[in-house]
């Protein structure tokens, strides 16, 4: 079955933030240098030789304000925030004061509620990406309306069947409020994973990606950026010598891919939780726009780099080196510790089957920035009605000059072939790259009811049309 959906969106010139929990705590941000700028930086870097490693910080946990131990209650201030970078003052927004905002995080099982003051000059929502709320909570703008400049909402849902690292960012005006700052983690702990010794969450981002934003010009293919690591470029994240670090990498940026490599890192997590037991080790990790990877790293006495190699959302591997975002600097010495043992899952991945559900066509041009799902724009676009609880087998076709990072709202899906290749190894995410001129095949159990976005995380693809609706109806009375 399918129904239609008409929606008014209303795009905004600018907007402002800020936020509550270690209010002190504010990192700076490095702000995306243009090709133009490279004479002027590489003379910036020369100055700077002698100067100490800066620290790589470590966004603050929110404050919880219930006892309760099954409950988490946190409050999250949007606000406009200036962030001083090298010397120059950006106008930028943040969640209570900090970027990274404060890292959210809860037991499985827990009830969440989560107060947000819009002190915005326009309005915002906040989005649980990776997250399956329910629909009513999910912040796109059908749902409901978004919170007004100066008003208040609540978030609240139970945390029951995920265990993972996911984060939070706005769903309106989403291209240019996410670049300039509002977004944080939502970690879910579960019991029955080990501790780490340190368990540090950090944000990549090329800053300056929306078109006007601060004075600063983006690339949207995703290679001349430069890239920070919670705000700073190629710091260092200093620890004990002998410990071992659960190290949970996101990518917040607006278009940026990145290949990730760093000696003895260990792939631990993808972006629904702990990775399959019988995952094959790869020496590097694409992470595209929205998604999010954990890793063990085991520090000695040597310190680790973590690198990317160029990557172009327009064919895959760039031109250049290999660059450092940031490294673990040990402190002491001490023998490599052993790993840890991560309960992983042992399962093997669905067979794919003969029929197709739903297609959905990947479609666009990388001149005239328009792009398509199915040859519509949304919101001008068809849904797509499932029942609850069915399962449907999706096929998705790139038929465009670009990749596009494939991310559904409201659930997870399994990744069951590419390009008519079965995969070797259980693969359940809620973000998917899909390379130029490839063909994807996945599974989805329709579980949870809702208009639910399913889109393109290059967010300025998703603003310029790619974007679609899945409805999952609702259970017969």
């Amino acid at each position: 079955m399918r129904g239609a959906l008409v929606i008014v969106l209303v795009a905004l010139a600018g907007c402002g933030t800020e936020g509550e929990a270690s209010l002190d705590a504010a990192p700076d941000s490095i702000l995306d240098a243009s090709v133009e700028d490279a004479t002027a930086a590489d003379a910036d870097a020369a100055s700077d030789a002698d100067l100490p490693t800066p620290d790589v910080p470590l966004p603050p946990d929110a404050v919880d304000h219930d006892p309760d131990p099954e409950v988490v209650h946190v409050r999250l201030r949007a606000a406009p925030r200036e962030f001083v970078v090298r010397g120059e003052t950006v106008s930028g927004f943040a969640y209570n004061e900090v970027n990274p905002a404060p890292t959210i995080r809860a037991r499985r099982g827990s009830r969440v509620i989560i107060d947000v003051d819009n002190q915005l000059e326009a309005p915002t929502t906040i989005h649980w990406h990776g997250l399956h709320v329910p629909f009513d909570m999910d912040g796109v703008v059908w749902m409901g309306a978004p919170i007004g400049a100066g008003e208040t909402f609540r978030y609240e849902f139970v945390v029951s069947q995920q265990a993972g690292t996911y984060w939070y960012h706005p769903h309106f005006d989403t291209e240019r409020q996410v670049d300039l700052g509002l977004y944080g983690a939502f970690v879910i702990e579960d019991p029955v994973e080990p501790a780490s010794d340190l368990d540090a969450v950090v944000f990549f981002d090329s800053w300056g990606e929306a078109p006007g934003t601060s004075g600063h010009t983006g690339h949207r293919d995703g290679t001349h950026l430069t890239w920070t690591a919670n705000n700073v470029a190629e710091g260092a994240l200093r620890v004990a010598a002998g410990s071992v670090v659960r190290l949970r990498l996101l990518n917040a940026s607006n278009a940026g891919y990145l290949n990730i490599s760093g000696q003895g890192m260990r792939a631990i997590g993808a972006s629904q939780g702990l990775l399959p037991a019988d995952r094959e080790w790869r020496e590097r990790e694409l992470l595209v726009p929205g998604d999010r990877r954990d890793f063990e790293v085991r520090v000695g006495s040597e310190a680790v780099e973590i690198r990317t190699a160029p990557h172009t959302l327009h064919g895959g591997a760039g031109h250049g080196d290999e660059r450092v975002l940031f490294r673990i600097e040990p402190t002491g010495e001490a023998e490599l510790p052993s790993g840890l043992d991560w309960p992983s899952p042992e399962i093997r991945p669905s067979v794919d089957p003969s029929y197709t559900d739903i297609l959905y066509s990947f479609q666009g041009d990388t001149d005239l920035e328009r792009w398509f799902i199915n040859g519509e724009r949304f919101p001008d676009v068809t849904i797509e009605e499932v029942p609850l609880d069915s399962v449907q087998i999706i096929e998705l076709r790139n038929v465009s000059p670009a990749e596009h990072p494939f991310h559904m709202h409201g659930h997870g899906f399994e990744i069951l072939s590419i390009n008519d290749v079965p995969v070797s190894t259980y693969s359940f995410v809620d973000t998917f790259n899909l390379p130029v001129r490839s063909r994807v095949r996945i599974r989805l159990i329709a579980d949870n009811p809702g208009d639910w976005m399913t889109h393109c995380h290059i967010l300025p693809h998703a603003y310029d049309g790619m974007m679609t609706v899945l409805r999952v109806l609702a259970a017969s009375p």
